[in-house]
This record gives C-alpha cells, sequence and structure tokens, in this order.
C-alpha cells in the first residue's frame, strides 16, 4: 500500500504525488523545484511558509486565493503573506498548529490532517497535507502545503483536538519516483 493512499481529495493527492516526483532521488525537493505553474489545479488552496530555526517560527512566504480568503479576516482583511502565523491563527489553536509544523521539520515527515480547521470567527471541515522543502536536503527550511476547505461550523465553538485526524509520515518511507511504495 501507498502511504499517500490516505489523502482523500484527487488535488491534495495529485499534488503529493508531485511533491514525490519533484524531489527526484532526494529525500526533499527544494523550493525552486516547486513550480506554480506545474500546479493550477491546487495553486488556490497552497500556502508555503519560511521556517525560522532561530525562533522556532513560521512566516507565510506564499497562500493561494482559498486560504487568503479563508484566513484574511484573521488579520484585519490583508493578505498573510510576510505575516508570521500568530498573526493569523486563533490562540487557541496556535500551539497545536505549531507543534505539528515542528514535528514536520524535527522529524522529516510529511503530515496529513482531515476534520476541523480553526479560524478566529469560525471553523470548517477539511483536508490538509503537508510536506517539507530543504535546499540541503538535511534541514528543513520551509513547508509546502495546501488545505481545502468545506462547510463552516461550530461558530463561537471552542475547537477541540480530537475533532481533527492526523498522521505523519516519515518522507523516507514515500515511494520514490518510478517506484511502488515498499520496493
Amino acid at each position: 500500500m501507498n502511504p499517500l493512499d490516505i489523502i482523500r481529495d484527487p488535488r491534495l493527492r495529485r499534488f503529493a504525488d508531485y511533491w514525490v516526483a519533484r524531489r527526484g532521488n532526494r529525500l526533499m525537493p527544494r523550493r525552486r523545484d516547486i513550480d506554480p505553474v506545474d500546479i493550477p489545479y491546487v495553486l488556490p488552496w497552497i500556502w508555503m511558509l519560511d521556517y525560522q530555526p532561530e525562533t522556532r517560527r513560521f512566516v507565510c512566504r506564499l497562500a493561494g486565493e482559498q486560504i487568503n480568503a479563508f484566513l484574511c479576516n484573521n488579520i484585519d482583511g490583508h493578505y498573510i503573506r510576510g505575516h508570521d502565523l500568530a498573526d493569523y491563527i486563533p490562540a487557541r489553536a496556535l500551539p497545536t498548529l505549531m507543534e505539528r509544523y515542528l514535528t514536520i521539520v524535527e522529524r522529516q515527515v510529511m503530515m496529513h490532517a482531515s476534520g476541523l480547521f480553526s479560524t478566529r470567527s469560525f471553523h470548517a471541515d477539511g483536508e490538509r497535507i503537508a510536506f517539507p522543502l530543504s535546499e540541503d536536503d538535511r534541514t528543513v527550511t520551509m513547508l509546502v502545503g495546501a488545505t481545502l476547505y468545506g462547510d463552516r461550523v461550530n461558530k463561537g465553538d471552542a475547537l477541540r483536538d480530537e475533532e481533527t485526524a492526523v498522521t505523519y509520515i516519515p518522507v523516507a518511507e514515500l515511494p520514490q519516483p518510478g517506484r511502488t511504495a515498499g520496493a
């Protein structure tokens, strides 16, 4: 079984396969390996975060139009590019999200999450994938991911961690391009 089979949405699965193909024989692709021209099917939902190891923070480098539409209400209607996660992720959800993203960085894993995702004013059902990027194939410098949001739900309720299922898969266990998983 291919570990990427946990991804339900075909656009996210196609992007995961793209990440695998772009890394080639390395553990992780570089930033320059990800070309927006190649991924129009997921571009509105894509995001990239620069990882700042000295502060252990993440700053948005790129966010697709659907990501901005979903999150920009958290920063007074502005785009999230150039903003720290803390600027647009609700305080109640930030520690959990930071833990998840730091796990990607520190353990060199991809993350799949599905369930409820939180903004400052509402929650929405959705699915998210996130992958590490590395310039030297050893140190994670960025995250690239995509989040597809569904219907808004539970306005004003506190988000509970158990409402989001999260799976981590070491990138070394993902199939290499042209080979099946486990080969």
